[in-house]
């Protein structure tokens, strides 16, 4: 949190559909291994949002993958973004979650340790992973250099190279690796660096009713921890009456149910400004003297409040008498199972 990584963490959730356990779970993770700090976290969350978007991966399939190759990765060389850009690749290929990363992981173990038949083929081929100083050349670059070797081959030729330099694991990962070439890997590494992409998938996400409920949840926790008993008391009121109407709303047929949400729009709009303005009125000195300067009072401010719930009331009433009382009818006579009831 004090080094800034709450904020990248929440918008991974976020964009994710995880909690925030998990999210930063996986970029605390991702953090530590590619030697990141708190204040990068934006970054990763970023990473592994666009990572997913531009592929058929979700937030967690890439999260799984990048478990997997993550550490291998980090240890051969690879980037944040030249690991996640790759999964990409990867995962448009059809090879997601922890399939995708211990393909990888297999794959960089492959070039890095070959057998000596392969260490042998690929030096007739030309495919160098490492430089004459022992440093790793990329993971674009051994792309490339597979195409090129590769390219000549007939299918069977080249699935038999393939097959003897990486395995029957790594060969799917060499494989993607070849398809793209090294200008296709690099269009993933460079589209997986995008800055704002995990709070702009999180806007997206919570732009709705989910999202205001949430925030809704948000506002009503500060209300609490501000107001203290008083406010709980208040609050539980509100929501316990609130629960009751949704019950007995629950008990009513459909066709009743849609004329009453018709109305309710209108009605649900009259009762929130009616209920904040006379909960402010004794409360809050300022709103008070502002309505003062207005030329209203609590009655004026009550008596048109109570004219515009008799207004709703009226329009529910015709709603219900013209589209909702043959629907009403039927159901309390198919409810009776007696004379009496």
């Amino acid at each position: 949190i004090l080094g800034g990584a709450l904020k990248g963490s929440l918008d991974l959730a976020a964009a994710g559909e995880l909690d925030l356990a998990q999210a930063a779970k996986v970029s605390g993770e991702a953090m530590t291994i590619f030697g990141l700090k708190g204040k990068d976290v934006g970054h990763i969350a970023d990473v592994i949002t666009a990572g997913a978007g531009a592929s058929s991966a979700s937030v967690q399939s890439m999260a799984e993958s990048m478990e997997q190759a993550g550490l291998v990765a980090a240890q051969t060389g690879l980037s944040l973004e030249d690991t996640v850009g790759t999964l990409t690749a990867f995962s448009k290929a059809g090879l997601n979650g922890s399939d995708a990363g211990t393909s990888l992981k297999t794959m960089l173990q492959r070039l890095s340790a070959p057998t000596n038949i392969a260490a042998a083929l690929m030096q007739d081929l030309g495919i160098n992973a490492y430089d004459a100083q022992g440093q790793f050349v990329g993971i674009a670059q051994v792309a490339g250099q597979l195409r090129t070797a590769l390219g000549e081959l007939t299918p069977q030729q080249r699935q038999a190279a393939l097959a003897t330099i990486f395995g029957s694991d790594a060969i799917r990962a060499a494989t993607v690796l070849y398809a793209n070439g090294e200008s296709g890997i690099r269009g993933y590494i460079t589209a997986v660096n995008d800055q704002g992409a995990a709070s702009r998938k999180a806007g997206q996400l919570t732009d709705n009713l989910a999202g205001d409920l949430e925030r809704l949840q948000g506002s009503l926790e500060t209300a609490l921890i501000s107001g203290g008993s008083g406010a709980t008391d208040v609050l539980r009121g509100l929501v316990q009456s609130a629960d009751a109407a949704v019950d007995a709303f629950n008990s009513l047929p459909g066709p009743v149910q849609a004329g009453l949400t018709a109305v309710g729009g209108i009605a649900g709009a009259a009762a929130l400004a009616g209920g904040g303005l006379l909960l402010l009125i004794p409360k809050v000195a300022e709103t008070k003297a502002a309505m003062a300067a207005l030329g209203w009072t609590a009655d004026t401010t009550k008596g048109k409040l109570l004219g515009l719930g008799k207004g709703v009331a009226i329009a529910a009433g015709a709603f219900l008498a013209s589209e909702g009382a043959g629907a009403l009818t039927g159901w309390l006579q198919g409810s009776s199972t007696g004379a009496d009831d």
